[in-house]
């Protein structure tokens, strides 16, 4: 059903639009479903579910498509947008941001974001979990990053965890992590000299003169959602002629929901940049030439754009999403 849901062209218009018709990846399949996915305790026919996920009994809990299938007429709650990746990295330490705004006019504003990729297939017995490993940070850039579902406030001096917060630990473990970021509320600080926005609260004096006024801001609010290539391994062992090394790269899915800001009824693209540490690339806003750009900064011979554009999708690897069905509406989604 979410497969035909792609294929017919309903995202992102709601409607079947033939011009949008996309394949869905494995990976991009599974991620919708651990969004749409909750705990067995909002059933109230389902006594003692624990009220939190994932956990060992529930994995991820039981998607409801109703949550995250948006139709024309059957507007949703929170916004979605969907994204299969399908180039992805071909190194470590590389990181690819999507900037989203948020709508600050609703009450508690909201995004849940869900990473997925398919790993290649492991050595038997070996010690490492993951052979490609990759991790997702969600921030507003000024008072909070989440990093494997624990949260850090921003110190705005070093813009790092503040002193005294434990940081977080990545995922080593798992090709599939969830992260809800609720923003925190700004203020509109109207000063005698200008207005400016706040966190948390307005100062009673400073270079802009008295405060006469402060209010809730509804401005948009950029969230930064990152996937970060913590490891890339390169399993490839061809003479570099004949042999092309289609498994470098690691390609991955992104599925959000949240109170994103729209405009003409669709959700306003993000802006992409992709970076290394802190140097920033001329990649931004085309993930081909991020591509390329990630392969010969890695000493590799180049990659011709129409070579990386036309190369088949995925890896060798396989996605195994185990869904328990213990009836025909309800489902558990293991990981």
């Amino acid at each position: 059903l979410l497969r035909q849901y792609f294929v017919d062209g309903f995202y992102p218009k709601g409607v079947k639009t033939p011009s949008d018709s996309l394949t869905p990846t494995a990976a991009l399949i599974k991620a919708v479903l651990v969004l749409a996915a909750g705990s067995l305790a909002d059933d109230e026919t389902v006594s003692g579910a624990p009220q939190s996920v994932p956990d060992a009994n529930q994995g991820w809990g039981r998607p409801n498509l109703q949550r995250v299938m948006y139709f024309a007429d059957q507007p949703l709650g929170q916004r979605v947008w969907f994204k299969d990746e399908r180039i992805g990295f071909y190194v470590a330490d590389w990181v690819h941001s999507y900037e989203f705004l948020v709508d600050m006019a609703v009450s508690n504003p909201t995004i849940t974001v869900v990473l997925t990729y398919t790993d290649p297939q492991g050595v038997a017995g070996s010690s490492e979990v993951l052979v490609n490993d990759l991790d997702l940070n969600v921030t507003d850039g000024r008072t909070i990053s989440i990093v494997n579902n624990r949260a850090c406030p921003i110190d705005p001096f070093t813009n790092g965890p503040v002193k005294g917060c434990s940081l977080p630990i990545s995922d080593r473990v798992n090709n599939v992590e969830k992260t809800t970021f609720a923003l925190p509320p700004w203020l509109k600080c109207t000063y005698v000299k200008a207005t400016a926005t706040e966190y948390k609260e307005c100062a009673s004096t400073g270079t802009y003169g008295a405060l006469l006024r402060q209010e809730k801001s509804t401005d948009p609010v950029s969230v930064f959602v990152k996937v970060r290539s913590f490891r890339v391994v390169e399993p490839c062992t061809g003479d570099g002629f004949f042999k092309e090394c289609w498994s470098r790269k690691q390609a991955y899915s992104l599925a959000i929901q949240g109170d994103l800001l729209a405009r003409n009824g669709e959700v306003v693209p993000p802006i992409f940049s992709s970076f290394r540490g802190s140097f920033e690339e001329e990649c931004v806003g085309n993930i081909t030439l991020c591509a390329i750009l990630q392969d010969q900064k890695a000493g590799g011979d180049g990659l011709d754009l129409e070579g990386v554009a036309s190369r088949p999708n995925g890896s060798p690897g396989v996605a195994y999403l185990l869904v328990a069905a213990t009836s025909l509406m309800t489902l558990v989604l293991r990981t």
